[in-house]
């Protein structure tokens, strides 16, 4: 879990490298002061069973489908229980938000947690997070005042670090 500033500078430049149309916290919660994004890890078998061919595994489309639900049922959860103590909260599904034409989002869970410091981009474009990079990123806004997290100036990607590694471009299908 990791947790940005709504007012954090880094937002307003999604609207260029991400999508120009891409909605800022208040956007979303007029009130907003906080962003909570989180990651939900898969086990190590989900990202192996994608080793095998260039097509997704039934078992990376199963737990893809499966954590869609359980990210929804978090983001549900958070925003409950700041409701309890009188903070507004707002989500954005974890998925099928998105333009169907660009196939593109207005907001992207993937930015907004690199924002509130749960990792890096790798190579791969994905962000590595302290559990890896396989696994799904949620995230809400709220007007809750609660601390935000400190961007890591840690690389995590080997590759751009010292070019130690290239295992994303040798196993994956895009190669990186």
């Amino acid at each position: 879990v990791g947790i940005a500033d709504a007012q954090d500078a880094f937002f307003p430049k999604l609207k260029e490298v991400v999508r120009d149309t891409h909605a800022l916290p208040t956007d979303l919660l007029r009130t907003a002061r906080r962003v909570i994004a989180f990651f939900v890890p898969f086990g190590a078998a989900v990202p192996r069973s994608n080793q095998s061919g260039p097509y997704a595994s039934e078992m990376w489309a199963r737990a893809y489908i499966e954590t869609n639900g359980l990210l929804a049922a978090i983001g549900h959860r958070l925003i409950a229980a700041l409701a309890e103590r009188d903070y507004d909260a707002v989500t954005v599904p974890a998925t099928h938000n998105f333009d169907e034409a660009s196939l593109m989002s207005d907001w992207s869970h993937k930015h907004v947690a690199y924002i509130a410091g749960l990792g890096t981009f790798g190579r791969h474009h994905m962000l590595i997070t302290s559990q890896g990079c396989a696994g799904r990123l949620g995230s809400l806004v709220t007007e809750a005042p609660i601390e935000p997290t400190l961007r890591t100036a840690h690389e995590a990607c080997l590759n751009k670090l010292d070019g130690s590694c290239g295992a994303c471009v040798t196993r994956g299908v895009a190669q990186a």
